[in-house]
């Protein structure tokens, strides 16, 4: 069953087609990738080379097919074609029931029994839809267990495997029902949290972090986890973005000490780490311009982090509207905010570090944006390759 995941997705491309050009050249002459793909076809488990050599008749089939009709051929009409009316025998087709084994097997992680990377991903791009759609609230959350090299180097990965089996008894218990988790791969979890607000996600993984930690292990072992925090729409618009936003969270988790939640940019933390915010971020008010594709916006820096900035940038009036009919009433008017989203990468210019008489220029990533009538505030985070020179940039804030 190598394979089985792989030609599932074929199975359910996107445009509903299978056709050879679809399928790897290098799986074309593997006997395993075709023995999976006739048993999700029809049912029929041959050996690898027997699959083989029936694929390549398929394969030459269906070529054939193409060139008579001038245009690209389905696989399986192609399979129909050949073994339905160019054969006096009957092929036997997969049942409902032999159907819904190959998709279970296909969704859920074998070892915890609970949906696998694949199915997460598509679940995720659903429940976005469905944000987007409602203008519902969503969050996501990454979850790592701490240390787990050194459980599997020490008792061994039959130990190993327990602990992660323990670990997803632990998500199915505290999960509320509207919710879903998934084994993204290795020690790594994902959790998706519908209707879900940052502050209440990060409560949600709070009680879990707390349920992981007190949960009774093999070797009476201690096991605790860190988890990384985004949220629809205010971090991320896209699952992508979402997924590296949450990875990001749980990467400033661990470099804090491990067993918290992080939501970067409006730095959440746990409960026991709470006092530790307030000296986190620091207040500004440094003009700045900003550039994102071909626009320039004046903006102001509202606040400063070792993570990233807080940026409000004006929106500029766009048009007015009459006084009308009503007597007394002022005219109102219109505006025209920056065109700034979460995953866009703008180029920040301010002024130098003291002694400098040279402007600073800083690459920066969006990771998250509020948008009122009158101005747009976002929050972006240093580029790897910015990173020093922000630092020295803002030497005196983060002092």
């Amino acid at each position: 069953m190598k394979f089985l995941t792989l030609v599932q997705d074929l199975f359910c491309g996107k445009n509903g087609t299978l056709t050879l050009s679809f399928i790897p050249e290098e799986l074309l002459h593997n006997g395993e990738f075709c023995r999976d793909f006739f048993l999700n076809l029809a049912d029929i488990e041959y050996s690898p080379e027997e699959a083989l050599q029936e694929f390549s008749v398929l394969a030459s089939s269906c070529r054939s097919l193409e060139k008579q009709l001038g245009r690209p051929v389905d696989l399986r009409m192609a399979y129909l074609d050949r073994y339905l009316h160019r054969t006096s025998g009957c092929t036997r087709f997969t049942t409902i029931q032999t159907q819904e084994q190959l998709h279970s097997q296909a969704e859920i992680d074998p070892l915890t029994g609970i949906y696998n990377r694949r199915k997460l991903m598509q679940m995720l791009r659903t429940e976005l839809q469905r944000s987007q759609r409602h203008d519902f609230h969503l969050s996501v959350a990454m979850f790592d267990l701490d240390n787990f090299k050194r459980i599997n180097d020490k008792y061994g990965h039959p130990t190993g495997d327990e602990v992660l089996k323990n670990f997803t008894t632990v998500l199915q218990k505290e999960l509320r029902s509207e919710d879903a988790a998934g084994r993204f791969g290795g020690e790594e979890f994902t959790l998706i949290l519908p209707q879900t607000e940052s502050n209440e996600a990060l409560s949600v993984c709070n009680r879990l972090l707390r349920a992981v930690k007190s949960y009774a292990y093999p070797h009476s072992l201690r096991v605790t986890a860190s988890c990384g925090i985004a949220a629809y729409p205010v971090h991320a618009e896209t699952v992508d973005g979402l997924i590296e936003i949450a990875d990001r969270g749980l990467y400033l988790a661990k470099e804090n000490g491990k067993n918290q939640a992080a939501c970067i940019f409006e730095d959440q933390r746990s409960d026991r780490h709470a006092d530790k915010r307030s000296d986190k971020r620091r207040s500004a008010e440094l003009p700045a311009l900003v550039h994102t594709g071909n626009q320039d916006y004046s903006a102001v820096i509202s606040d400063i982090s070792r993570l990233g900035l807080g940026i409000v940038a004006p929106s500029s009036t766009a048009g007015r509207e009459g006084p009308g009919k009503r007597r007394g009433r002022r005219e109102k008017e219109f505006y025209r905010q920056p065109e700034i989203k979460p995953g866009s990468i703008i180029r920040v210019r301010t002024s130098g570090p003291k002694g400098s008489n040279e402007p600073a220029e800083i690459i920066a990533q969006v990771v998250w944006v509020s948008s009122a009538q009158e101005e747009l505030r976002f929050g972006a985070r240093y580029d790897d390759e910015s990173l020093p020179s922000a630092i020295n940039t803002f030497s005196d804030y983060l002092a």
